[in-house]
Formats: structure tokens, C-alpha cells, sequence
């Protein structure tokens, strides 16, 4: 198996450094600044400790073969490729391009140093180089929080387990199939998660369900849930086409113009009904200051290959905000009541324009631990006995793959 040659291209613009490479996406991870400028400074000072070799063909032994270029295939046990760190200035001229290699430990002193050599040139040496804020993966220099909210904070979760797909008919055309299994609402409430409301698709038929007396709902998975979105990471991003944001203020919009339809279907999310609708369902919480964030999970955006040759496959995400009505207090005073509506507003405003350019790409492992059914929520009570009637109900469950 092969995988593909990355390459990540930080500039700066204006008052901002932004990663080229990815559709100049903010580079706004914690210090991602002071470890540009720490970059620049390790390159233009190499402390160079002595010459390991001047033969081109020990560039495989010592790690310092170059990279291919963007997007060329490797070999995925290719272990001596180096990484290539180039510098250039504010003209696109080039300061520095250096290619570092595998690393070796002086038995003395312990001190590690690395193979390094100039792009172009044969010559192999070892150098002293700290590697720490060298990192070439795009989730290194974002910020870890995409959503920018504590798990603390969320009060209500919307499981809606549902997909949609493009299916062909008869007449050669396309048409939309959608099919709802699984919606479950709960809520976070006296230090415990409490259910709300459950639907489940028996037959052919939406019905409201609730759990049996030797169900109960697993909280783990839900506190795993929580934790996920208190931290959710990226590994990627794509820029939406300027149509779908030029003029466009909510779902609502993206929902309803005819136009946009296509464009949307590129990365897996629907119009149907009015409704934005995505190939894999969706899932919304809301927070203690009356936010109810929307993430939807689009198709897959690529197979990718690991370090150990294993196969994942990254997804789409859309992320929007909104204010959520039923977390603003309807006891209290109007004038209170507006505040925190107002305050809401505000904020949702501010996510909604941090979100609206993009489609984000979540890892698998992060959408297995969002994308929940109802086997994933609810589990049987500690020594519940298993009889007829469990038996019964079990037959009334969905079918196989509607978790």
C-alpha cells in the first residue's frame, strides 16, 4: 500500500499567519506564532557538529532522501524520507531548505542529534536541532477547540441517527432516499444524564419508545460523547465555493436556494423538504449560555492510510449555530430574558462566522464516538434478568444497521 506526500505551507497574512497549503486556514493553535518565528531562527542558526557522510547514496541509510512532491505516492513503510523544512521571505525568495534525517544519540554524552543535509547538495551532517516545533500535520498548528466550548457547559443533546442517499430511479434520474432510525434527546441534569424524549423505527414506522424496566442509558458513552465536543479536533479543512456563503446567514438559507443544491451534495449534505439533511445524520447540543450548536456529518472526504498501513477514512463536517430557546429562562424577568437572548445572539453570531467558510474534516475515531445509535445509548441494567418479555421487545427493535 502507498501513501499520499503531504505538505504544510505556513505564510503570513496581514496581521495573521495562515496555512496556505489549506485554503488559508488560520494557523491559530496556542504559541503557533512564537514557533513559527522559533522555525525560522533554528534554520538561519544550524549549529552544524560535523560531516556523517558525502555520498548520495547514503541518503536512504542516514533518513535524508526528499521528500516527493505534493501528493505523489509513497511508500507507506518508507521510513527514510526526511522531512523538508523550507524558509522563504517576503518575496517568495528562498533562506533556507533542509532536509532532516533520522536521529542519533552520542553514547558519552546521551545528547540526540540528527542527520541533516541542504536540499541539492549530497552532503550529509549532524547537527544539533530540536524537531518539537517542526510538525508537518495540519491539526499542529490549529486550534484544538474548534467548537470553543467546555462539556461542562452542555446541558441538552440530539442524537438524530438518520442517511441520506442519492438513489437512481428508473427513468435514469436521481432522487433523494432518506431513512430515519434513531433519535434520542437527553439531558444533563442533577450530575446525571436524564432521557428526554426517544423515537425508533419499528417496520416502517417512526415510533415513540422509552426504556425497558432492565434498560438504563450508558453513561459512559454519553460522558465520551461530552468530552468529544469539549475538545474536538480537526485534521483538516476544505473552503466552501463562495456561493455558499456570499449572502448566506443560516441553514435556513443554505436549505432553501435551489441553486446551492448541487454544491452541497458535492461533500454529502441534502435539501429536502426545506430542511438541510446530511448522508449521516446529525447531532445537536445546547449549552448553559442558550447556544444550540448543529454539527453534520457529510461523507467521506478521502481514504487515508496510517503509519502502520491501517485504513481510515476522515468525514465531512458542517458546523452552524443557533439560539436555543428551551436553556433561556422563561420565569424570569423581561428584561433579564432579553439579556441572555441578546447575549446568546451575540455569540451565536460570532461561532456562525468563525464556521461559515468551511467544511471541517473530523478523523473516523472522533466521528465513531459522535455518530451514536441506540445499542451505543443505552445498555442492560446490571443483573437484569433476560426473559420472554425482554425477548419480545428485542423483536420489536430496529433491524441490524439502524445503530
Amino acid at each position: 500500500e502507498s501513501r499520499k506526500s503531504q505538505q504544510l505551507t505556513i505564510e503570513r497574512e496581514g496581521d495573521q499567519w495562515v496555512i496556505a497549503s489549506h485554503n488559508n486556514y488560520p494557523a491559530d493553535a496556542k504559541g503557533a506564532k512564537e514557533r513559527i518565528e522559533d522555525v525560522a531562527i533554528r534554520l538561519m542558526d544550524l549549529e552544524v557538529l560535523g560531516v556523517a557522510s558525502e555520498l548520495a547514496e547514503d541518503h536512504a541509510l542516514f533518513g535524508v532522501v526528499e521528500p516527493p512532491t505534493e501528493g505523489a505516492a509513497v511508500e507507506a513503510d518508507d521510513k527514510n524520507i526526511g522531512l523538508l523544512v523550507g524558509l522563504k521571505d517576503d518575496q517568495g525568495g528562498t533562506l533556507a531548505r533542509l532536509i532532516i534525517g533520522k536521529e542519533v544519540r552520542d553514547e558519552q554524552s546521551g545528547v540526540v542529534r540528527r542527520f541533516v543535509r541542504k536540499a541539492g547538495e549530497p552532503t550529509i551532517y549532524t547537527a544539533k536541532i530540536d524537531t518539537n516545533a517542526l510538525q508537518s500535520q495540519f491539526s499542529d498548528w490549529v486550534d484544538s477547540d474548534l467548537l470553543q466550548v467546555k462539556g461542562a457547559d452542555i446541558r441538552r443533546v440530539t442524537l438524530e441517527n438518520y442517511s441520506t442517499r442519492v438513489v437512481p430511479t428508473e427513468a435514469d434520474e436521481r432522487t433523494l432516499g432518506f431513512s430515519q432510525r434513531f433519535t434520542m434527546i437527553v439531558d444533563w441534569d442533577e450530575e446525571q444524564w436524564q432521557l428526554v424524549e426517544m423515537v425508533e423505527r419499528r417496520g416502517d414506522r417512526l415510533v415513540p419508545a422509552k426504556l425497558t424496566e432492565s434498560e438504563e442509558l450508558n453513561s459512559q458513552r454519553l460522558d465520551k460523547l461530552r468530552d468529544t465536543l469539549g475538545s474536538l479536533k480537526i485534521v483538516g479543512v476544505s473552503r466552501k465555493p463562495r456561493e455558499l456563503t456570499a449572502g448566506v446567514n443560516s441553514d435556513k438559507d443554505l436549505a432553501k436556494e435551489p441553486r446551492l443544491a448541487p454544491l452541497l451534495a458535492e461533500k454529502g449534505f441534502y435539501q429536502m423538504e426545506g430542511e438541510l439533511r446530511s448522508s449521516e445524520g446529525e447531532l445537536r447540543f445546547q449549552t448553559d449560555d442558550a447556544v444550540e450548536y448543529i454539527l453534520r456529518f457529510g461523507q467521506g472526504a478521502g481514504l487515508e492510510f496510517t503509519a502502520d498501513n491501517e485504513s481510515k477514512l476522515p468525514r465531512y463536517l458542517l458546523v452552524s449555530a443557533r439560539v436555543a430557546e428551551e436553556q433561556l429562562d422563561a420565569a424570569a424577568q423581561d428584561d433579564e430574558l432579553d439579556r441572555r437572548r441578546a447575549a446568546a445572539q451575540k455569540r451565536v453570531d460570532e461561532l456562525n462566522e468563525r464556521f461559515i467558510d468551511w467544511y471541517y474534516i473530523i478523523p473516523e475515531d472522533t466521528y465513531k464516538k459522535l455518530r451514536l445509535g441506540r445499542f451505543d445509548l443505552i445498555k442492560e441494567k446490571e443483573g437484569a434478568s433476560f426473559g420472554p418479555d425482554q425477548l419480545r421487545e428485542l423483536d420489536e427493535l430496529p433491524e441490524p444497521g439502524g445503530n
